[in-house]
Order: C-alpha cells, then sequence, then structure tokens
C-alpha cells in the first residue's frame, strides 16, 4: 500500500511538471472512428457491446419546485446537477449559476433529493428559470435525464451545457471558453478529455449543439440512464457517452487537451494550475476536501481571477461539521 502511495506521488508530481495543455482542438476517441475505418468501427462496436440497454422511463420520479412549462427552444441553456445530503444549495453552486447568466444562459438546477425551499425561494429570481429534484436513485446522468424528460424543449436549444457541482465554477468567464470552442467545427465538446480507465470526455462540464441535441442517438443514450445507486454503472455511461456519439457520426472537440499526462492520471485533478491559467473557470472539489492542495497557493490563483475565497471556506466548514455529527451520531 505504501508502496502505490509512492507510485501515485510520483504520477502526480510527473504530470504537473511535465504535463501540457494544448489549445482547443477537434478530437477522435478511437483512431480511425471519425473517418469511419471498419477497425475503428469494429473496435468501438466491442467497447460499447450491449450499451446502453433498453429504455428506463423517469416519468413520476421527479418533481418540478419551480418554473414548471419552462420553454427552452432556441436558447442557449445549462442544466446543473446538483448533489447535497443536507438539501442545501450552497453560496458556491449559486455563483456557478450567476456565472452562466452573465452569458445570458437559462438555468436549470436539477438535485437529486428534496431541497429546503426556504432557502431556495429566496434566491429563485437571481439565478434559476427552473428547479427540479428526482425521487429516484442515481447520479448527474439521471439528474440530467430528469431535467430532459421535464422540460423536452431543452432538446430545442440552440448549445445546451450539461454540468455538476462537483466543482467551484464561475472563477472567472466562461466566455473565453466558449468563444475559443466556436471555431471549432465539432458537435459536442467537454473540457477535459482522460485515458484513465479508457479515452473518454470528462462529464463535469459537456456542450452539446444542436446537430447532437437532434439526434437519435443522443436521446437513446438518455432514455437508457439508468435509475440505480450503482456507481460502477453510472461511470459505464461517462465512459461511453463520447465514444457512443462518435460511433454515430457525431465530431467530438476538446477545449483543453492535455499531453504527457500518464493513462492513470485524472488531468482535472493533476494538472488544475495549468487548466486555470489555459482559462478553465472551474477547479474540481475534490482537490479542497481530499487532495488538500493548501489554501495560501490555492488563495492566490482565485484572488488572481477575483473568485470569492469564502465560497470554498464555507463549503469545507459545513460539509466537515456536518461529515463530524453523522461520525458522532453513528457512534
Amino acid at each position: 500500500m505504501l508502496y502505490l502511495e509512492k507510485i501515485k506521488k510520483l504520477l502526480k508530481f510527473q504530470s504537473a511538471l511535465f504535463g501540457r495543455v494544448l489549445p482547443p482542438s477537434a478530437v477522435e476517441i478511437l483512431p480511425g472512428l471519425n473517418a469511419e475505418e471498419g477497425r475503428a468501427i469494429a473496435g468501438a462496436r466491442r467497447l460499447l457491446e450491449g450499451f446502453p440497454g433498453k429504455s428506463v422511463s423517469i416519468d413520476g420520479n421527479y418533481v418540478c419546485m419551480h418554473g414548471a412549462g419552462a420553454d427552452f427552444s432556441g436558447s442557449t441553456a445549462v442544466v446543473v446537477a446538483h448533489w447535497d445530503p443536507q438539501g442545501i444549495v450552497d453560496p458556491y453552486v449559486v455563483h456557478m449559476c450567476r456565472s452562466f447568466r452573465a452569458q445570458d444562459r437559462k438555468i436549470v438546477l436539477s438535485s437529486h433529493a428534496a431541497l429546503k425551499q426556504t432557502e431556495i425561494m429566496a434566491y429563485l429570481p437571481d439565478w434559476a428559470d427552473a428547479i427540479l429534484y428526482r425521487t429516484c436513485a442515481g447520479y448527474d446522468f439521471t439528474s440530467w435525464k430528469a431535467a430532459l424528460h421535464c422540460f423536452p424543449s431543452l432538446l430545442r436549444c440552440s448549445e445546451l451545457v450539461l454540468c455538476n457541482d462537483s466543482v467551484f465554477g464561475g472563477i472567472g468567464s466562461y466566455t473565453p471558453m466558449h468563444e475559443a470552442m466556436r471555431m471549432i467545427s465539432c458537435d459536442f465538446w467537454g473540457v477535459t478529455a482522460s485515458r484513465e480507465i479508457m479515452p473518454h470526455i470528462q462529464s463535469s462540464y459537456l456542450v452539446f449543439r444542436q446537430a447532437a441535441l437532434e439526434h437519435e442517438c443522443f436521446t437513446r443514450f438518455f432514455a437508457a440512464v439508468p435509475l440505480s445507486d450503482s456507481r460502477d454503472l453510472a461511470i459505464r455511461f461517462e465512459l461511453r457517452l463520447a465514444l457512443w456519439l462518435s460511433l454515430h457520426g457525431l465530431q467530438p472537440g476538446v477545449y483543453a487537451p492535455v499531453s504527457r499526462v500518464p493513462d492513470v492520471c485524472n488531468p482535472s485533478l493533476y494538472l488544475w494550475r495549468k487548466l486555470l491559467a489555459h482559462d478553465v473557470p472551474m477547479l474540481k472539489r475534490t482537490l479542497v476536501i481530499t487532495d488538500n492542495i493548501g489554501m495560501s497557493g490555492l488563495s492566490e490563483e482565485l484572488a488572481k481571477r477575483q473568485y470569492p475565497m469564502e465560497y470554498i471556506s464555507q463549503y469545507v466548514l459545513r460539509t466537515q461539521k456536518y461529515s463530524s455529527c453523522r461520525i458522532r451520531l453513528q457512534r
């Protein structure tokens, strides 16, 4: 175990030191797949064998708290998958939504469980066009599935962002990232790609253009997303989304491709400083909660981008206090 930890530290150091963030580009999930080469198509089908599976209905498994009947046709919209064991929408999540507002985007918050109504309603005019929560098991893809079912007009957006609250977002503006990707010919894109487990586009921030939203393979994918507590099943869907869409002729893109990063390393964790410098306006929450990157160094990076450090501090203090209380109760 100690040996594995040493290896992880070495890889983290190597990635941080030698890893590179490249310019935005269209990408291939598998070499030759975009060119529809027979060998690449056969390889993709092997990786996708039995995927995505049969449709699973989410009808009756969510509650719309605000914005019922909203029409998102023709708009640029964002669906934020939210998770919090206490049903609280933290200030950092509200800040992220307001940052999307600055881009003139419509906001849908889709939570995993009932939210505290009084707190939500106090903020509503400022940051959300619609809020719903699901009453079934699942992860981010299930929350996105619920939003797409509740608001079918999301499929008629000019551009749709699916993201989650696993990042501290709005660290600077989202505009430079989107402006840069407008120059890239693709049907859907993400911030980073990873080769961890298998090549995929990481799902904390995904952007779909009309060609993707209107394609049958997109609706088929989300129709099959399960209502399940299985984390392995949830990861299976994340890892295969880009490959599934690519197999059906949709072109993927990545805003911040990386090189010189070992396959076992997650670029959003090990290259976080370089990604911030590359105008990626978000930071993985786990870096602060479990990886302990150091608040002082982080404060300097966030101050450059005028991000309120207290949003992170408030979240850390609240969740640590909640975890401590749960441990005491269990004892």
